[in-house]
């Protein structure tokens, strides 16, 4: 599938129908309380959050390259960094007592860049020097790095662990 076609939405039932096929049976809650996702166990809850970023090209009626829509930026970076806080922060919010408890918080943090960049910034200039621990990053793990797609993208994907801060 070339990943054009790709987006946060697809990314994550491909996720969704992962978790569920390796734990039957498990509670994922999408879209809950402006979670991305919320997977449920007796203990308490691991909210999830995703960021997929990827430059969109935009083609005329013949085909042509017009443009590309959502490329790498610093609002991009911010976005990133408002969705890790608002984890660290998930325990003081009202609704976080429905869950029982917050137990664990993650992003996962995917990304496409072109395979030669024709630009001065790449996804990959914001994003592959994130480390931990930080105030807002406990953990990262890459899951893959800069991994070829069938149309010729680099595919990246991170885990990031968010240390959660006590409920006030």
């Amino acid at each position: 599938m070339p990943s054009v076609h790709w987006n946060e939405s697809v990314f994550r039932f491909n996720l969704v129908r992962h978790l569920l096929a390796q734990n039957p049976g498990l509670d994922c809650r999408t879209e809950w309380n402006r979670v991305d996702l919320a997977i449920q166990r007796p203990e308490g809850a691991t909210l999830v959050e995703l960021k997929f970023y990827a430059a969109r090209p935009h083609h005329d009626h013949k085909g042509e390259l017009v443009r590309f829509k959502g490329g790498p930026s610093p609002q991009n970076q911010r976005e990133l960094f408002a969705s890790l806080d608002s984890l660290r922060f998930a325990r003081r919010q009202a609704w976080a007592k429905q869950c029982g408890q917050i137990i664990d918080a993650y992003l996962v943090l995917v990304y496409l860049d072109p395979r030669e960049p024709n630009r001065r910034r790449t996804f990959a200039s914001y994003y592959d020097a994130i480390e931990a621990p930080n105030e807002r990053v406990s953990r990262v793990w890459t899951v893959l790095r800069a991994t070829p797609t069938a149309d010729g993208r680099l595919f990246t994907c991170k885990l990031l662990e968010v240390p959660l801060e006590p409920a006030a």
